[in-house]
């Protein structure tokens, strides 16, 4: 028990390992293990041939995952293309909506001003009439004052 302790105080003191990048080969993790574990492991220990097999099952599950992260790349791609032309002919059609609503209600001020338009214009076409009624009545009482006068002065 007393052989576990100053191994566990080891692994916990252990050198960080280098990146993976760095440790690709077997060479480099025998060299790492001696440093850690202070132990010379052979080229042909089974152990090393788990690190090979792992080593094989993470490329493996690396190039998986590059290929569903490139099809989820591709589908969250057409869905947001599919997403943009919704929206835009979505927008379209409320835009054109929007401009025939503008159009609508100009048009029914347009009507709605003729309206008044012509209404203001017979409401003239009357005061004309009423002030040329009151005008001949005008020549006609100043042609009877004439009358009257030059009867008066004979």
């Amino acid at each position: 028990m007393s052989a576990a302790v100053p191994s566990r105080a080891r692994l916990d003191q252990a050198p960080p390992p280098p990146p993976a990048s760095a440790m690709d080969g077997l060479e480099e993790l025998r060299a790492y293990l001696h440093k850690v574990h202070d132990v010379s492991i052979g080229p042909d220990d089974p152990i090393l041939m788990l690190h090979t097999i792992h080593k094989l099952a993470l490329d493996e599950h690396r190039r998986l995952l590059d290929a569903g992260n490139a099809r989820l790349s591709d589908a969250v791609g057409a869905a947001a293309a599919g997403f943009v032309a919704e929206t835009t002919a979505a927008l379209e059609a409320f835009k054109a909506e929007a401009l025939s609503d503008a159009v609508r209600e100009r048009l029914a001020a347009m009507r709605e001003a003729a309206e008044l338009a012509d209404a203001a214009q017979a409401h003239f076409r009357r005061t004309v009439k009423a002030l040329s009624l009151i005008t001949v009545l005008n020549w006609l009482a100043a042609a009877f004052s004439l009358g009257v006068l030059a009867v008066l002065t004979r």
